[in-house]
């Protein structure tokens, strides 16, 4: 009898992570998609292109229909726009993705260019049943000394 006691929570387990591990790809795919849709657009420093993803993706979250999201995306333009300062687009990754239970989500990508490299974290969540672009935060640098600074700060935020 004791063996039986022993397996139960065992075969429990399984089958919870059997549920749990599909939904969270689903989660994880939607906010890759995301991603690499906004990082694409700087890939070719295309600001206004982030500026109009920028939009697309926070007007997924339907309780905010009121929001003038066309005001929204030229704000995200001319925030990231100041990032063409650092010169043309060399490379970038992704280089944390957190997500903080089946609600929020926090991307951070670094691109790295001629004059120097900036990162931004995306924030993400789902209220309801549609991730949705929440805000992004970015620093840049011309020098790696100061960056890496500001890098390690961002990465030691927790959700």
């Amino acid at each position: 009898m004791i063996p039986t006691i022993r397996r139960a929570p065992v075969v429990l387990m399984a089958g919870l992570m059997f549920l749990i591990i599909p939904s969270l790809a689903v989660q994880a795919d939607e906010i890759d998609d995301m991603v690499m849709g906004l990082n694409n657009t700087l890939v070719k420093q295309d600001w206004s292109g982030f500026g109009d993803k920028f939009r697309e993706y926070s007007s997924y979250e339907s309780r905010y229909q009121d929001t003038d999201f066309v005001a929204l995306g030229k704000r995200a333009t001319t925030a990231i726009t100041n990032f063409s300062t650092v010169g043309t687009y060399l490379s970038h990754s992704v280089i944390q993705k957190d997500l903080c239970g089946d609600r929020l989500a926090r991307v951070v990508s670094v691109f790295f260019s001629s004059e120097g490299q900036y990162f931004l974290t995306y924030w993400f969540f789902r209220p309801q049943e549609k991730w949705a672009l929440a805000k992004f935060n970015g620093k840049g640098e011309g020098h790696a000394g100061p960056f890496v600074t500001k890098l390690e700060e961002v990465l030691k935020v927790s959700c």
